[in-house]
């Protein structure tokens, strides 16, 4: 884990912080397809609704980076 956080750490004095930090938010997908993966979980509608918007944060943030 000290690497993981070592390496957004570094992600954050690097890139721009609007950036990283929607990205950030990933281990919520991740955490939820390994919940589903190895212990049969299936997300609730809240858990699609948050996936949903963070998703939806990324692209708008990376639409915003390109212009």
């Amino acid at each position: 884990m000290i690497i993981v956080y070592t390496g957004v750490a570094r992600a954050y004095q690097i890139a721009p912080s609007a950036l990283i930090g929607t990205f950030d938010y990933a281990y919520l997908i991740f955490a939820s397809l390994w919940g589903y993966l190895l212990f049969s979980e299936v997300p609730d509608a809240t858990t699609w609704f948050g996936m949903g918007m963070i998703l939806i944060a990324g692209v708008m943030v990376l639409r915003q980076q390109r212009i």
